[in-house]
């Protein structure tokens, strides 16, 4: 998660201020990916608390990237 994190900071300071279309499309995409496996993973192992907290960081991060488009 640490290597993650590090990904989308580089991405919204170096990227995002020159391509932001294509800022926005990774670092979505990655946060998406992110959600769908965790979120699966938390329901199937018994712990859908998780999954309900996953929603608050999925909108936490792609709801400035949808408004900014």
């Amino acid at each position: 998660m640490t290597g993650w994190g590090i990904m989308l900071w580089m991405l919204a300071t170096r990227l995002y201020p020159r391509e932001p279309a294509l800022a926005r499309q990774l670092i979505v995409t990655s946060i998406v990916a992110w959600f769908i496996v965790d979120s699966a993973g938390s329901i199937l192992s018994g712990a859908p608390l998780n999954a309900l907290f996953n929603v608050s960081f999925l909108l936490i991060f792609c709801v400035p990237l949808w408004r900014a488009a």
